[in-house]
């Protein structure tokens, strides 16, 4: 358990260390977990909210992607998806995305650029071409072991397809395999997850998971 806590640690570390743009440091402002032995009830319900949040990530962004939504109306979301509100899903707005609006960055891609997630969701309604139909969708979405050292939290893999285009560059979108870390909280005796980070899947840092098992698709549903 010690061991996979590092590696899950580790990757946390790895996808939110620097903002490629700026060359510094960013920290994940992450408050301790209560030190309370989870039960399975727990694990259970943790995996399935943060799975289920996922969900929420994918609706946000054909949120944005909608054309009929007016620009202040895009803006007022993009922006509640990380502050204090019903609606948030990010833990603040310093959590790091890497990014995929560009068509460019896909898994393996030698470089890759690191944005926080005002910046990303801002980029997805410039560059994203909107239609009238959602065209992006998460799929295959598989919780790893839930871990509670100082913090808990777990790592969400997903399948992510965009299938609109970027309009400034001239490159089709390939389906990516992502992976988001999630922070869990219990609050009023519920356990509240929050995004603290999302990137490419990376076999070598996300050891978490088993490839195997990854190639039979899990489709998260509402609780």
């Amino acid at each position: 358990m010690r061991k996979l806590f590092l590696v899950i640690l580790s990757s946390l570390f790895i996808l939110v260390s620097c903002e490629k743009e700026k060359k510094t440091p960013v920290k994940i402002k992450l408050s301790s977990a209560k030190s309370t032995q989870l039960t399975e009830a727990d694990k259970d319900s943790i995996q399935l909210k943060s799975a289920t949040f996922i969900k929420s990530f994918e609706q946000l962004m054909n949120q944005i992607s909608d054309p009929e939504l007016a620009k202040e109306k895009r803006k007022e979301i993009i922006k509640k998806s990380y502050t204090s509100s019903n609606s948030q899903i990010f833990q603040d707005a310093d959590v790091i995305i890497e990014d995929d609006i560009d068509p460019g960055y896909t898994n393996g891609s030698a470089e890759e650029k690191n944005v926080k997630v005002e910046r990303y969701l801002n980029d997805l309604d410039l560059f994203y071409d909107k239609l009238d139909e959602a065209t992006i969708s998460f799929t295959n979405i598989q919780p790893s072991e839930v871990i509670e050292n100082e913090y808990v939290f777990l790592a969400i893999y997903f399948e992510s397809e965009f299938r609109s285009q970027n309009i400034t560059i001239d490159k089709p979108y390939e389906k990516s395999q992502r992976v988001a870390t999630v922070k869990a909280e219990k609050v009023n005796g519920d356990w509240e997850p929050k995004i603290v980070s999302v990137g490419f899947y990376k076999p070598e840092v996300h050891t978490m998971f088993d490839e195997d098992n990854l190639q039979q698709e899990v489709v998260a549903t509402q609780p």
